[in-house]
């Protein structure tokens, strides 16, 4: 599986990305931005809310924001079963 790193490389073309690497520097446009969001969600089996993607501001949230989002379906699927 890629990483988050090389998923925003792969999309924005751009190398020598890291983990603090800012989306407002990196050169992706709105649609390239919202394909990444899905590439990450599928890679990542994860689901976004939309409203929380313009609060992503760098690629450390974004991997922040994919633990917890993991971590949450982990602890629904322990809870339900």
């Amino acid at each position: 599986p890629m990483t988050i790193i090389e998923l925003v490389e792969k999309e924005s073309g751009e190398t020598g990305l890291t983990i603090d690497s800012k989306f407002d520097e990196i050169d992706l446009d709105s649609l390239e931005f919202v394909e990444l969001m899905l590439q990450v969600q599928s890679e990542f089996g994860v689901t976004i809310p939309d409203a929380l993607f313009a609060k992503l501001k760098s690629i450390s949230d974004l991997e922040t924001m994919v633990a917890m989002l993991k971590w949450e379906e982990r602890s629904e699927s322990i809870v339900s079963s």
